[in-house]
Formats: C-alpha cells, structure tokens, sequence
C-alpha cells in the first residue's frame, strides 16, 4: 500500500513562496547611516546599533552602490544621498536581494570630506550600513575599470 505523507498543496505553495521571493518581487531596501568619524570606513552593522544614533550624522552625502562588482555585469544602483539625519535608504531591484548572498562596492563622498570605499557582504534586513566620513582634503581616486572602458568605446563605436 502506498501513502503519500503530505498532499500536494502545501508543497506547491512552499515552491511558489520560494520562486515569488527569489524573483525580485520583494522590495528589499539598503538601509544605513552616514556619521561623521576620525577614519572613513563602512561597515554592516546591527540595526539596533547605538552608533546608528549617535555622533554628528551627514546630510546630503552621496551613497553610491554596485553589487557584484566583480562580476562581468555589475548592477550599478541609483546614488542616493543621505537625508538631514544621516540616514539613507536605497532600493536594490536585484533578485533575491536581501534573501541570497550578494557582494557590494560602496562609495560614500561628501565635499570637504575623505571618501569611504569598501567592498563587503550585503547586509540583510536585520543590518545597516554604518558609514564614517572624516573632515579632511580627499585624495581618493577610482581605479581605472579597463573592461568597463572597453565596453564603452565599443558601444560609441556601435552607435
């Protein structure tokens, strides 16, 4: 005699969740703070993280994210630059974002101010991005993206 242990339904549905989740269907937002600090850094931190709250928080810095950016198509995100309170929070329209394992590049500038650049995990929906901008001449400069250049000169040519 066979005997099914589950019925079909609650299997389906499991599946379908999975599938809806994975398809970039959920909003999944990046979430930090810009302070002000004396090393530029940015870490994952988390979301009750006193630091989130404290310190003399930076308006209007720009926040520019790329995930993946060692992939052959990094997906550059929109910048954003943080709000009054040093706070910013960035939509990220990449599949499975907040649920799958995504690396990030950061850039956070701020005129007056050195640029923080660091390359980590992206954080879940428990985490926030802590980024430290520290008063001083910037003196950072972006490496030089050969494939990217290439591509672009490829594409001028093609238009």
């Amino acid at each position: 005699m066979h005997r099914r242990l589950l019925p079909r339904a609650p299997w389906m549905f499991l599946l379908l969740a999975c599938l809806t989740a994975l398809s970039g269907c959920s909003s999944y937002q990046l979430r930090g703070v810009v302070i002000e600090g004396a090393m530029p850094r940015v870490e994952v931190v988390s979301a009750s993280d006193a630091r989130l709250k404290q310190g003399m928080l930076v308006a209007d810095a720009a926040v520019e994210v790329v995930v993946d950016p060692n992939d052959m198509r990094p997906v550059r995100l929109a910048p954003i630059a943080s709000d009054l309170d040093g706070s910013f929070s960035l939509p990220v329209d990449v599949t499975g974002a907040g649920l799958l394992e995504y690396e990030i590049r950061v850039v956070a500038t701020k005129p007056g101010y050195q640029t923080a650049v660091a390359t980590l995990p992206m954080p879940g929906s428990g985490s926030r991005l802590l980024i430290t901008l520290t008063p001083g001449r910037d003196s950072y400069r972006p490496s030089t993206d050969i494939l990217r250049e290439t591509q672009q000169a490829g594409e001028a040519l093609g238009r």
